[in-house]
């Protein structure tokens, strides 16, 4: 449901039990005569060790304002690892554990005040367990395929043969990835850099119980509070939200349904499995019966060009380098003529699995893993 929260609270909202932890004093914090600057409180590697898992605190001076930002995984803080995913019902017990650590690091926030706390960024996600054979590096590789608005990129060098397909943009992202296969990497190399100890543990528990399990990762990285707010608004929420209007099922739900629509709803024949040519031309002219034959046999080949390994957006980037930009869009034109749901079918099951389990939207938890299922790890 949600993942990395970051929350600011005023620090007249806050006991300072020990600015000692934050490398500072009451007396430096207070008369610093800089009109910005932070001071760090981060998890210690006795903590990690320990296998306790803690937010990252940073206190901040602007101007004569002084706030405390808070950084979480709010997952890791009640399971230690972000494959198990949370339910509204959770919402109390995040605030606990979140005030009972903060107070190991020497600040005490009244419950109230956390659930009251500003939202400064906030990662809706969901985990989808892919049955039928099919691998997440397979369904990334698919997915990739799109035809990527210029006003997003995608991280080539992150794509890593499949393991992880990036959107973003500087205010936010929309992250797809091996989850099972990120446990096993080393920090360096993960997508999760903030790992804990039991999320290694539990890729060893994984590999006793079903090593066949196979969990693409959807994330929305809502980077920046004014990019937060319009995607807020744009859904018929209310902007600048306390913590407690967030954690909510309905709404994490719809940002990532509307992220994978965005994405993933149109030119749906590129996940068609049939890439026999003939089969093709045979569609086109049963579905525009009066189209001439040259120009069907053209659109069998952009048919081909656009679901070729590198997708529409190398075939894009083909065009932008030989002709003028704009001739994309003439291309574009005659693309539509293949957005019709008789060449979008059959699929591959993954795209509505996917769908469906975002529409659904029901918790992901390990203890309910289980060898008798069909997942095998087949690479397709």
């Amino acid at each position: 449901m949600l993942d990395t929260i970051i929350l600011q609270i005023h620090i007249d909202k806050c006991f300072m039990i020990d600015f000692k932890m934050f490398n500072t004093t009451k007396e430096e914090v207070f008369n610093t005569k800089t009109s910005f600057k932070k001071w760090m409180n981060n998890p210690t590697a006795q903590d990690k060790k320990d296998g306790i898992y803690k937010p990252r605190l940073t206190l901040i001076k602007r101007g004569r304002v002084f706030t405390i930002t808070i950084e979480f995984s709010a997952p890791k803080i009640i399971f230690n690892n972000n494959l198990d995913e949370l339910e509204e019902t959770n919402f109390d017990n995040v605030v606990k554990t979140l005030q009972e650590r903060m107070k190991s690091m020497g600040v005490w926030i009244l419950t109230l005040n956390i659930e009251e706390a500003d939202v400064l960024s906030f990662h809706p996600s969901k985990n989808i367990a892919l049955s039928g054979g099919y691998t997440a590096s397979f369904a990334i590789r698919e997915l990739r395929k799109i035809d990527l608005s210029k006003r997003f990129d995608l991280d080539e060098k992150k794509f890593r043969n499949g393991e992880i397909l990036q959107l973003y943009t500087k205010s936010h992202s929309f992250v797809l990835y091996d989850k099972i296969n990120d446990l096993k990497k080393p920090k360096s190399r993960a997508t999760d850099k903030d790992r804990t100890p039991q999320q290694i543990d539990l890729f060893e528990y994984i590999q006793k119980e079903n090593k066949r399990l196979e969990v693409l990762r959807l994330e929305v990285r809502l980077s920046s509070k004014r990019k937060m707010n319009e995607q807020l608004e744009k859904l018929g929420y209310a902007p600048n939200p306390p913590f407690k209007e967030i954690f909510k099922q309905e709404l994490c739900k719809k940002i990532i349904n509307q992220y994978w629509n965005d994405f993933f709803s149109d030119n749906q024949f590129i996940f068609n499995i049939n890439s026999n040519p003939q089969d093709i031309l045979q569609l086109i002219l049963r579905r525009y019966p009066k189209i001439k034959i040259i120009k069907a046999i053209n659109i069998v080949g952009l048919y081909s060009l656009c679901r070729d390994e590198e997708g529409m957006r190398g075939f894009r980037k083909t065009i932008d380098s030989h002709k003028p930009k704009s001739n994309w869009d003439t291309v574009k034109k005659y693309i539509k003529m293949l957005d019709d749901e008789i060449f979008a079918n059959p699929t591959w099951k993954f795209i509505p699995e996917i769908k469906q389990q975002i529409d659904r939207f029901e918790p992901f938890r390990t203890d309910n893993l289980s060898t008798e299922n069909d997942l095998m790890c087949k690479e397709k």
